[in-house]
């Protein structure tokens, strides 16, 4: 979950493989939902393990 605003977050987020499901509001704020599933998450980080 990040905050609609945070653009850094987001950037973050996204780049370690998670994706946007749906945005929705949170206390009069509204926020970004973020899923991955377990072998997307796997293949994410065997991939910067192994980069280096």
């Amino acid at each position: 979950m990040a905050n609609i605003r945070n653009s850094a977050s987001r950037h973050t987020l996204e780049r370690s493989g998670l994706r946007l499901i749906e945005q929705f509001d949170y206390k009069g704020e509204t926020h970004d939902w973020f899923e991955i599933t377990k072998e997307e998450w796997k293949g994410n980080y065997s991939k910067c393990i192994f980069s280096h």
